[in-house]
């Protein structure tokens, strides 16, 4: 009896690979192979010595977060090879082999923890509870960890994998994915009770179980003691594997480790190219990628760095072009015309206005929006005042600052609050909607100095506040639906993109992308008519910006 054990991955995963070649010596096991990140290994025997291999591969083998199914098969015939299967590194925050010991791991390829024995682990909890943190030398760098109470954390992490779902907006899958071998953070946002219970604003927090097994010892005492979850302050920060989810399937938009090297399809410009915090560099045809926090690039070229580095992904010959949007870089939809020089189609300005200058902003666009902006001081004096008195510096021109503008102005964040808290809370509230009846916003355009389409704010902060005033229960859809009108202003575009050069895909790249709604919407307004990618083995804006650099053509401001 023949039976073939298959594990179907959306993406390569060398710990299938590793695992698979690992049964090569069993007696029961004939070949592995490795179809289209489909890894499988065949055995033979009888019914008892099948059964007790399925039994420890379940026990022993970890469940990837990039699994998208695993199954038994009888056979006839023998498929693969009887040796080895090549893979790349295998890197692992670690496993059920590993989790209780803190040498390197011969099975998921987790290192060497640092030292930590039990009474160092005991003086650390006790720190924690009698001064409410602690810091620690972990796998993942120097961390702080915090009780909650008295401050906004942007990173939480469970100490019992059982409290998530009382806690979190999380599906099955998104516990599934948090427990998984690789341990990332998914972007969640806390529920109603439990937010209030803890302390915790309306906004999306950076979820995580216990990522390193010095995390996971503290983790598991501290859950001992009765602590569920605490906050994370990373005193050397790390990289950090991010996921989200688009149409229930992970997508990552940072990597924890980049990949050991990638094919370069054609020779590069530069030697190396420095942006993102990682250098990247080509030897004997092999891209390979470092971190390195300096810059030999200039950020006014990240959407074109984000545009090559699409283009180490996409068919020979097509064409492509890339909506990057940042949280701080220049943004918008970027190509390359039959010269190869770099042309915004569409771009958001380097500054919007200053928050003081909301209502002076919407008054000038329009008769009717002076006369909104007039019955708005009438009516709401103490609110016009607060936003009268706010920031005289000009905020970022980036979507998530226009986010924060119409959170100031629809009062669902504080005057107090920093540009990205505010960003968040209008992410959060735009989260909640359930995407029926909402305002459709309007994007006003102007030529810059450099004569490019740049997007204005007054039009859409003069509509968020119209429909604000006219149905005060209109808040949460009017974020939601500044969101989804600016995802149609997008796909409007590369439309005329398309009918006026022609593109073969479009590209997403950006941090503005870590916003769910963001991503959900671009992907549902864009995906029917476009070949939508993603650097999915690379960063989001990070490692792709440095191996997109190596195809630069230029690197300082023009």
């Amino acid at each position: 009896m023949k039976l073939k054990f298959n594990f179907h991955c959306d993406r390569p995963v060398p710990y299938y690979a590793h695992r698979c070649n690992q049964l090569l010596t069993h007696p029961q096991v004939l070949t592995t192979g490795n179809n289209d990140n489909s890894y499988f290994f065949i055995a033979e025997g009888d019914q008892e010595q099948l059964s007790e291999l399925a039994e420890q591969v379940g026990q022993e083998w970890s469940l990837s977060c990039w699994l998208e199914r695993s199954e038994l098969l009888p056979v006839e015939e023998l498929e693969g090879n009887d040796h080895a299967l090549a893979h790349g590194p295998v890197h692992n925050p670690y496993c059920g082999q590993c989790r209780d010991h803190l040498e390197a791991c011969h099975n998921c390829g987790s290192e060497a923890q640092p030292g930590l024995n039990n009474g160092q682990l005991q003086q650390a909890v006790s720190t924690f509870l009698e001064k409410g943190q602690c810091t620690l030398a972990t796998g993942s760098g120097l961390r702080r960890f915090r009780r909650l109470g008295g401050f906004q954390p942007s990173q939480l992490l469970f100490c019992r994998t059982e409290a998530l779902n009382g806690a979190l907006h999380l599906s099955n899958q998104g516990v599934r994915l948090l427990s998984s071998l690789e341990k990332p953070m998914l972007q969640l946002l806390p529920k109603a009770e439990f937010a209030k219970a803890h302390g915790l604003d309306h906004v999306t927090y950076l979820c995580h179980l216990a990522d390193d097994r010095i995390t996971l010892r503290l983790a598991q005492a501290l859950a001992d003691a009765g602590v569920e979850l605490v906050a994370i302050e990373e005193v050397e920060p790390a990289p950090k594997l991010v996921l989200t989810f688009l149409e229930e399937k992970p997508l990552a938009l940072s990597h924890r480790r980049q990949p050991g090297d990638l094919p370069c399809p054609s020779e590069p410009l530069w030697d190396d190219a420095v942006i993102g915090g990682y250098r990247a560099e080509v030897h004997e045809g092999r891209l390979s990628l470092s971190e390195d926090g300096r810059q030999n690039i200039n950020d006014r070229w990240a959407a074109a760095c984000a545009l090559h580095g699409a283009e180490l992904f996409a068919p020979k010959g097509s064409t492509t072009a890339t909506l990057y949007l940042s949280g701080h870089r220049p943004s918008g939809l970027i190509y390359q015309d039959d010269r190869g020089e770099y042309q915004w189609l569409v771009k958001l300005p380097e500054q919007w206005i200053a928050p003081s200058q909301t209502l002076q902003t919407i008054a000038e666009g329009a008769d009717t929006g002076e006369r909104l902006v007039a019955r708005f001081r009438e009516l709401h004096p103490e609110c016009a005042a607060k936003l009268d008195a706010m920031s005289t510096t000009p905020i970022s021109g980036n979507l998530s600052s226009l986010m924060a503008l119409v959170a100031w102005l629809l009062q669902v964040a504080e005057p107090g609050d920093d540009r990205l808290t505010a960003a968040r809370k209008f992410t959060a509230l735009a989260l909640g909607h359930d995407g029926k009846n909402s305002p459709r916003i309007d994007f006003k355009l102007k030529r810059d100095e450099e004569e490019v389409l740049t997007v204005q704010p007054h039009k859409a902060l003069q509509a968020a506040l119209s429909y604000a005033m006219a149905d005060e229960n209109s808040i949460q859809a009017t974020c939601y639906g500044l969101v989804d009108s600016f995802a149609d202003f997008v796909a409007n575009w590369v439309e005329q993109l398309d009918a006026d050069v022609g593109i073969d895909q479009l590209a997403l790249a950006g941090d503005e992308f870590a916003s769910p709604a963001l991503m959900d919407r671009i992907h549902r307004r864009l995906g029917n008519n476009f070949h939508l990618m993603w650097p999915e083995a690379l960063d989001f804006d990070g490692s792709n910006l440095a191996a997109g650099g190596l195809f630069l053509k230029r690197r300082k401001r023009a």
